[in-house]
């Protein structure tokens, strides 16, 4: 299949740089900034999995992309509103967005009606100063699936694409709740590691911040069930046997943006739970704490 991949962040470059590995067509458009370093120092990704150097195609003109099977949109969710213009001009095939939270998803479809797929990436990457992907672990997966009945067929045969690639990956059918329990799980991770700095395993040693995190997850599971995805009564302890499985040192990537002074997520993770708790009538105080402690980040900080 043919893959067209709107951003080569750490997440878009990283498993775009999977497929080109496997000899598959992968084109990425991307803003001047970012083709500027791609053009400079190509797309490198410093990975256990395996490393990769090399030039793909890529452009800032979405007119440039004449053919694809699908759009991978793979950009910060700060950054959505200023692609879509972007989105507008390419090829109208179906669309998998690999963002974080779940707002995104009722934005795209709006816009996108019957275009639009589920993706779920589970990640630890960030860029260097000079634009390389670097991914730390051996923890990469893909989640796809079908929104619309009729893309069914398109998320096997990406998942098979995935599979050739070899990158792990999932084809569910239930991919909302997918979203949901990668949701739960970065929210918590992300609301911890970027407001304290701190990796999870020395967050978890502390039984306080342990009920903290406890609190987080009971409120994004309680805004779940009120959203129509049932997350279960124990959400909570599988949301920490994973982070407990992570290596101690796991930081969340909104901890490494706050530590280099740039934009946060948090107004579409945890700022995202906020909202949809208000919608629901469901109470998220811990969510108001925690996003009251990152919002001042949330548009970056010079370093001092």
């Amino acid at each position: 299949m043919r893959w067209a991949f709107l951003g080569a962040g750490a997440v878009g470059g990283y498993f775009g740089s999977r497929l080109l590995m496997a000899g598959f067509d992968v084109t990425f458009v991307v803003r001047p900034g970012r083709l500027e370093q791609l053009h400079r120092h190509g797309l490198v990704v410093k990975s256990p999995l395996g490393d990769y150097a090399g030039h793909p195609p890529a452009t800032t003109d979405p007119a440039q992309v004449q053919d694809a099977d699908v759009i991978v949109v793979a950009v910060k969710a700060p950054h959505l509103a200023g692609a879509l213009e972007t989105l507008d001009r390419l090829p109208d095939v179906p669309i998998l967005p690999l963002l974080n939270g779940i707002e995104h998803m009722d934005v795209l479809r709006a816009r996108y009606p019957g275009r639009v797929m589920g993706g779920v990436a589970h990640i630890e990457a960030t860029l260097d100063e000079t634009g390389a992907v670097i991914h730390p672990s051996r923890f990469a997966r893909l989640t796809v699936g079908a929104v619309e009945p009729h893309h069914r067929p398109l998320a096997e045969a990406l998942g098979e694409d995935l599979g050739r690639a070899g990158v792990d990956h999932r084809v569910t059918d239930d991919i909302y709740r997918a979203l949901w329990e990668k949701y739960i799980l970065l929210d918590v991770l992300s609301a911890l590691t970027a407001a304290t700095g701190l990796p999870i395993g020395r967050l978890l040693a502390e039984p306080a911040t342990r009920l903290a995190a406890a609190r987080l997850a009971e409120e994004v599971a309680a805004v779940a069930r009120a959203a129509g995805v049932d997350l279960g009564d124990d959400a909570w302890p599988r949301v920490l046997a994973q982070l407990e499985a992570f290596p101690p040192t796991m930081l969340a990537s909104m901890a490494r943006d706050k530590a280099k002074g740039l934009p946060l997520e948090t107004d579409h993770i945890q700022g995202g739970i906020i909202r949809a708790g208000e919608r629901h009538g469901v109470p998220t105080p811990a969510h108001v704490a925690v996003y009251g402690v990152l919002a001042p980040y949330r548009a970056g900080a010079p370093l001092t």
